[in-house]
């Protein structure tokens, strides 16, 4: 089965010491990052990457896994072929967690409303606590894809404070199902990130970001704060942010200016590999 494509955007000549590499959540695809982030990064001179972590037949076919989707992230750091930082979005945050567990080289790592490195357990529970049928219309949409779920429903787990109408009918025209097993496995019964950097301090890892929506209902800051602790790094809260910063204008231009400052703070460090870095041909 062959590989869905890599999205590229950038200048013919590279002006900045690093290439981005941006990584989707569950349902979307790379072009996600299209509508804001990509242009803006663009405009900054950076070269940015976007793989599609499931190709058209493995969504079809509900097929797929994490260390499928970190290959995939392997294999757009590749072909980048410099030193990458990667920045994922939610169930693309828990793909690229398994891509820095199974040895991707990557000189930095962003994680935007990120699938808690425990898993998504906790998080779900206390969206069924504290409202069952928003927990509902998510469950719905993992099982059965986007068109099974409440739209109203989405609209407040996705995005907050509401969206007007051209987003919502693009979003509706591109969301699409999501294979079952990365969503399983992002629970946590199974570890996909490396173990917290208090157990293994003398292991090198690239800076890690965590980036959180304070209005986010599926992944919390509670759990954003935890990521961070985990990985020895830094979380930033938007009050205002839903789960999808990227799409709400002044969030994003938050979430572009924090990061932008700390790609400076890598560019500006010496080299050094993440933990376990391997060759990427062991992917």
């Amino acid at each position: 089965m062959s590989a869905p494509p890599i999205l590229y955007a950038g200048p013919a000549h590279a002006r900045r010491p690093l290439d981005l590499i941006f990584v989707h959540g569950m349902g979307a695809g790379a072009w996600i990052w299209e509508r804001a982030t990509i242009p803006h990064f663009v405009a900054q001179g950076y070269r940015c990457w976007a793989p599609d972590l499931a190709s058209a037949q493995e969504r079809a076919q509900r097929r797929g896994g994490l260390d499928l989707y970190a290959r995939r992230i392997a294999r757009a750091i590749r072909a980048a072929g410099r030193p990458a930082v990667v920045i994922a979005h939610s169930l693309g945050a828990a793909a690229a967690q398994n891509a820095l567990r199974m040895g991707a080289p990557m000189a930095g790592l962003a994680l935007m409303c990120p699938a808690p490195p425990y898993g998504m357990a906790r998080a779900g529970a206390q969206l069924m606590l504290r409202s069952p049928q928003d927990w509902r219309a998510l469950a719905a949409l993992a099982a059965h894809g986007p068109r099974a779920a409440a739209a109203e429903r989405l609209i407040r787990l996705f995005l907050p404070r509401g969206a007007d109408p051209e987003l919502l009918a693009w979003l509706a025209a591109n969301l699409r199902d999501e294979p079952w097993t990365p969503m399983v496995q992002a629970l946590g019964l199974r570890p996909f990130a490396p173990p917290p950097f208090w157990l293994t301090p003398w292991a090198p890892r690239p800076p890690v970001l965590t980036l959180a929506g304070g209005r986010d209902p599926i992944t919390p800051p509670l759990d954003a704060a935890a990521t961070a602790l985990w990985h020895g790094g830094r979380a930033h809260v938007l009050p205002e942010a839903g789960h999808l910063m990227m799409l709400e204008p002044d969030s994003a231009r938050a979430a572009h200016a924090l990061l932008a400052a700390w790609l400076e703070e890598i560019a500006a460090q010496p080299r050094r590999p993440n933990s376990a870095s391997r060759a990427l041909g062991s992917f």
